[in-house]
């Protein structure tokens, strides 16, 4: 037999080596997610401190699993769909939902997505590991930041979308091909369904590719079909998006209109002047981040001297939110469109601002830039903290620095004032999971009772809008006796019951007795007939 029969056949093992950038990625998401949930619980379940539409948000998407019957429909036609859907998978486990758990755990893990979408664009500047982490942990740790990673708003979930579309259209810019561009235009649109507004960088990113193009001297095909590439999913995602409306509720665009910000700062209605609304908003940019406007005008300046396309692209990035806020501040007057969480679009792309002026730098120039980068970054954390504690239009920004500095005291935001929704929502559940326990017992309008009818987490008991469609609803309103047990009436005017017996809260009602009050909802039974001199009669 031949030496070679002979040989015995040994297999070799092998290592199992992952690739630098997953490793760097996964260290990256895993640290910061775990961060943020941690803070997130403690402030948010801990300590109370729950915002108001990150709870209906949640509330919207438990109702999708746990209603009587479940319906995709609890989503709702008003605000952008991803903020609810967002809450789908956690929604479905009841504890993480009643307890609220599932806001910070959901917000957590865009922001630090957002987070890994950032560190792999920093890499277009040439960064190494160490320089991307200290700028990307700087931005990590900005108090801003942080409340919007940490409390299940919105906020985190179009951010990421915002950063994840940037980052592949820079790269599409450096001559990563169609499938970047693909990427991106996937990345906009699912980000249109997170927050409305982001199509405005959707329209200024397909702008640049079309000059991008131009200026190559392509043809015109490779204009026409580079552009559908990264336009259908954006066209698509709002075009199902209008025809679920259209569908359901029968006003294909009324979305556009019903989302307005609301402030509870007195004179929020006054109509200021041009140079106001920007001497506002340079201050509100200055104070709310503090690397924006310089990153800006650098950006600028590179455009201008380079005649770089993708500079005044970034420019323009930067800038376009407080453009369209000085528009809206001029046509309505309304001062709720200053508030913080509004202005904070631009935070996420100004690392991909810093990438591309370090990849457009000499050499020689890369440190000094890097250098104003991480003190810009660092300087903002004290002034953005202090803005949230002091600025005027607020939507609990500075509840979230008190709740920071008392981090270590669970019970020190309980007695506060802004705790006491949360805590009245939780009294009054307590309440109907041990006294009501049939089928759509208690009519209420869940646009203002949503926190019990979570916390209750028996949706089913409750016979609200979602379950009949306003019509049916509105109804039940007018006659409402021998039809259920229980109203559940918020002492917010907003509330359409109250709106319909304004008396029904002091007992002045007939026919409407109240059985269980807390500080900001009444339980009141409904009698089986319609009283003498009662409306309805």
């Amino acid at each position: 037999m031949s030496a070679v029969a002979d040989t015995a056949f040994v297999k070799e093992r092998r290592a199992l080596r992952l690739p630098a950038a997953f490793v760097e990625a996964a260290s990256v998401f895993g640290v910061a997610y775990v961060a943020y949930a941690a803070v997130g619980y403690r402030v948010v379940v801990q300590q109370h401190l729950a915002v108001f539409d990150a709870v209906a948000r949640l509330a919207h998407a438990y109702m999708v699993w746990w209603n009587v019957p479940p319906k995709l429909a609890s989503v709702g036609f008003v605000w952008p769909p991803l903020q609810t859907l967002a809450f789908l998978p956690l929604a479905a486990i009841r504890p993480l939902s009643t307890s609220l758990a599932a806001l910070p755990l959901t917000s957590a893990f865009f922001a630090a997505g957002t987070l890994v979408v950032l560190a792999r664009t920093l890499e277009i500047g040439g960064l190494r590991l160490p320089s991307r982490l200290a700028l990307v942990g700087l931005f990590a740790v900005n108090p801003m930041f942080l409340f919007y990673a940490t409390n299940g708003q919105g906020e985190a979930v179009y951010l990421f979308f915002l950063a994840l579309g940037t980052h592949y259209l820079l790269r599409w810019h450096l001559g990563w091909g169609a499938r970047a561009l693909a990427v991106s235009g996937l990345a906009f649109g699912l980000g249109i369904l997170a927050r409305y507004e982001l199509a405005l960088w959707t329209f200024l990113a397909g702008a640049s590719i079309a000059i991008a193009l131009v200026r190559r001297n392509a043809p015109r095909r490779e204009i026409e079909g580079t552009l559908l590439a990264f336009a259908a999913p954006p066209v698509y995602a709002v075009a199902v998006w209008v025809f679920a409306n259209w569908q359901i509720v029968g006003a294909p665009f009324g979305w556009l209109a019903a989302e307005t910000p609301t402030t509870q700062v007195a004179g929020t209605t006054t109509a200021q002047p041009l140079h106001h609304a920007i001497t506002a908003l340079l201050s509100l940019n200055w104070r709310l981040f503090l690397p924006t406007l310089p990153l800006l005008a650098a950006l600028v300046l590179v455009a201008l001297a380079l005649r770089d396309g993708v500079s005044l692209m970034l420019a323009a990035a930067l800038s376009i939110n407080a453009a369209f806020t000085a528009y809206l501040l001029l046509r309505s007057g309304n001062a709720g469109f200053l508030q913080l969480r509004y202005n904070m679009r631009p935070m996420p792309l100004t690392l991909a601002a810093v990438a591309w002026l370090l990849h457009k730098s000499r050499p020689r120039v890369r440190p000094v830039v890097l250098a104003a980068a991480l003190a810009a970054f660092a300087a903002a954390i004290p002034l953005t903290w202090r803005t949230m504690e002091t600025y005027q239009y607020q939507y609990d920004e500075k509840p979230f620095t008190e709740a920071i500095a008392h981090l270590g005291d669970r019970n020190a935001m309980t007695s506060r004032e802004y705790t006491r929704a949360l805590d009245a929502a939780t009294g009054m559940a307590d309440y109907v999971r041990a006294n009501v326990h049939g089928r759509n017992e208690i009519f209420t309008d869940d646009a203002m009772t949503f926190g019990t009818i979570l916390r209750s987490g028996r949706p089913g008991v409750f016979l609200d809008r979602i379950d009949t469609g306003d019509k049916r609803w509105l109804e039940l309103l007018a006659k409402p006796w021998g039809a259920f047990d229980y109203m559940l009436v918020s002492n917010n005017e907003v509330d359409l019951i109250l709106r319909y017996y304004p008396f029904v809260l002091n007992g002045a009602t007939p026919g409407l007795t109240p059985v269980y009050r807390t500080a900001g909802e009444v339980l009141v039974r409904v009698a089986p007939h319609p009283p003498e001199g009662s409306r309805n009669h």
